[in-house]
């Protein structure tokens, strides 16, 4: 895997399957994270699982586009 070391990476659906698998990932490669899904406690478990990267999690269902924007501020 590349260094991602000074790069910030969003990831929804980062709660469970290849959302969290790609944060674990990212994670080993040194990136900053953004952590998104619609189950605030399976992102919370999943930033949980990522040691001391640097890693913001954030509610957010993809579905309503309010909400994505809110998040993308």
């Amino acid at each position: 895997m590349r260094d991602f070391a000074n790069d910030v990476v969003v990831i929804t659906g980062a709660g469970s399957g290849i959302g969290r698998a790609l944060a674990k990932e990212f994670a080993a490669g040194g990136a900053e994270l953004a952590l998104a899904d619609v189950n605030a406690a399976a992102v919370e478990e999943t930033r949980s699982l990522l040691g001391n990267a640097k890693a913001g999690i954030y509610v957010c269902d993809v579905g309503d586009a309010a909400a994505v924007e809110a998040f993308a501020r």
